[in-house]
């Protein structure tokens, strides 16, 4: 009888280690997939914040400019159109910005907003002037008042002969440029190049002076004084223009 309960005991207690087993591994399956499970939650919660605040605050849009609805000439403020790539849509940007010409390809980086009462607009926070990359806005660009003395057929005639390589041509084998249109002589060819270096150095300064928060028509102003010095300026002494009759804070 005693052998009798012992062995009674020993296959309870087997039971009752069995069970102990079977919940210990269903215990660990259960915190695996628990945590698993977090895993994944926090991953899509990571994205999802990704997501929305990379929209919010890492926006960029790209196009060409078509309009200049506003522009305060003291600090530059301006609100602009332009045809965005690869759309037949309009897009409003509002900011800091240089005087711009038709034609030119804007890449600015900001966010959308909502205007009360003129709707949806982009409000940019940097950006970067570049040559037009189409032949419908470089012509454009071209003919404008930056580049004296080319017209719509010496404009025309560049972009059918070059396209998008003329600003390698002008810049590193200007000599392709003669006999490209009738009327383009070397005094005029001379007198673009001179022109379209001139435009380049003026983009390149002008964002120079924008990482110094140097904007509007006191950047206008440093340029037409120090012209390309400026680049120079700013490498050797960042602080010469507070100094200067500008007073410019950097505080």
């Amino acid at each position: 009888m005693k052998y009798i309960l012992e062995h009674l005991k020993y296959i309870s207690s087997l039971r009752i280690l069995r069970k102990f087993v079977f919940s210990g591994i269903l215990l660990k399956h259960l915190i695996f997939f628990h945590n698993q499970f977090n895993t994944n939650l926090r991953a899509k919660f990571k994205t999802k914040l990704y997501f929305k605040y990379s929209k919010k605050f890492a926006m960029q849009v790209e196009g060409t400019l078509k309009a200049i609805v506003f522009r305060n000439a003291q600090n530059g403020y301006t609100v602009l159109k332009i045809a965005l790539d690869n759309s037949k849509n309009l897009a409003t940007l509002t900011g800091i910005f240089p005087e711009l010409t038709g034609g030119e390809k804007i890449s600015a980086q900001g966010e959308w907003v909502n205007h009360p009462r003129f709707g949806k607009q982009f409000a940019v926070t940097s950006h970067e002037i570049k040559i037009p990359d189409s032949n419908n806005a470089l012509i454009h660009y071209l003919t404008s008042k930056k580049f004296p003395g080319i017209g719509p057929k010496t404009a025309t005639a560049l972009v059918e002969k070059f396209g998008n390589d003329l600003a390698n041509v002008i810049e590193n084998n200007p000599e392709q440029l003669r006999g490209v249109a009738r009327g383009f002589s070397e005094k005029n060819i001379i007198k673009f190049i001179s022109a379209w270096f001139l435009a380049k150095e003026e983009r390149e300064i002008f964002l120079a002076l924008y990482e110094f928060d140097i904007k509007g028509k006191t950047a206008e102003d440093i340029i037409k004084k120090y012209g390309k010095a400026i680049p120079l300026i700013l490498k050797e002494n960042p602080y010469f223009f507070c100094h200067s009759q500008f007073q410019i804070s950097f505080f």
